[in-house]
């Protein structure tokens, strides 16, 4: 459940920071900061999505 809301957690911000990148026009050094952060989001996003996929194929497999 915990990495559930955070997996939740982490999407909205991937939302959020998609959004002040749209809006940051031609603030490049902005866009730099915010695509950097986007990026680490995304690896943690990925990280995350792995184990979720491991857990619940443990689950399947009645694993604990």
């Amino acid at each position: 459940e915990a990495l559930e809301a955070q997996i939740t957690q982490w999407e909205a911000e991937h939302g959020a920071l998609q959004a002040q990148i749209n809006a940051a026009g031609d603030d490049y050094t902005r866009i730099q900061t915010l695509a950097a952060a986007l990026a680490e989001l995304e690896a943690s996003l990925d990280e995350a999505f792995d184990r979720w996929s491991e857990l619940a194929e443990r689950a399947e497999n009645g694993e604990n």
